[in-house]
């Protein structure tokens, strides 16, 4: 009994360190010239074959080291418009493209970013992320502070009126977790701050009930509905096609003050 015991034990110990070597904690993988590469035993800070704890608390160690480098390398603390406990907010620039991506990726439909259409949804990407930087309008990213991850952006335009207009949109992952009041708050706060404001604007479509919710939350008061697209553009639509377009394009139109 004590030696199937035993045996065991040495099973365990062998499986543990079968990616392992007196170089590498963890093998993650070969070169084409059968060269290993991976995690060492260096980076970790311990000696080859330490002990299971002291591999789990090695790990923990040097992923808060990378965050923390990431952070420091990622922008330096003045460049945010905003830091929070949980996000991080500054101008969207011509590198954060792949960013902006994935929040397009979640709202069009996948059939178009496959196969033949996918060069096509590309370029359409890159134009739309051009007009990001028009020069009465605000383009802010938002970061998960904890991990870097993109969150989504907030729109800020008109600034050079009285009545400049917001916007958010956000990946999947990140929406009914509040981080759309979290940050449009703080984008109110400093253009307030910043700029000469009567009133914003937030356009919200009529079946969106939970952007309706966040413009209340925000204190909006809903003022009336509106076409999303001018009005010349809705009928040269309609010219072309058979059903009414009119419907598809029109918001409720709050004022936050």
């Amino acid at each position: 009994m004590g030696k199937r015991k035993s045996s065991k034990n040495q099973d365990k110990v062998i499986d543990m360190y079968e990616d392992s070597d007196d170089t590498f904690a963890f093998i993650a993988g070969y070169t084409d010239g059968g060269a290993p590469f991976g995690t060492t035993w260096e980076e970790l800070g311990l000696e080859p074959y330490a002990s299971p704890e002291e591999i789990e608390k090695a790990y923990d160690n040097l992923e808060y080291k990378r965050i923390e480098n990431q952070f420091e390398d990622f922008h330096d603390e003045d460049d945010y418009l905003a830091i929070t406990e949980r996000l991080l907010m500054r101008y969207m620039e011509e590198n954060d493209f792949d960013d902006y991506l994935k929040v397009l990726k979640d709202i069009m439909p996948k059939a178009m970013q496959k196969g033949e259409l996918k060069q096509y949804f590309i370029q359409g990407a890159k134009e739309s992320y051009k007009d990001m930087f028009q020069c009465n309008q605000l383009s802010i990213g938002i970061w998960n502070r904890n991990n870097l991850d993109f969150c989504g952006y907030c729109i800020l335009k008109h600034i050079d009126t009285k009545t400049p207009e917001i916007g958010i949109d956000l990946r999947k992952k990140y929406r009914r977790k509040h981080i759309g009041l979290e940050s449009l708050t703080e984008i109110l706060t400093f253009a307030k701050d910043n700029y000469e404001v009567d009133h914003f604007i937030y356009a919200v479509d009529l079946e969106n009930v939970a952007s309706k919710k966040l413009a209340e939350r925000l204190g909006g008061i809903r003022k009336e509905i509106r076409n999303t697209l001018p009005e010349n553009i809705v009928k040269l639509m309609n010219e072309v096609q058979e059903q009414d377009n009119a419907e598809i394009f029109r918001h409720y139109e709050y004022w936050i003050f």
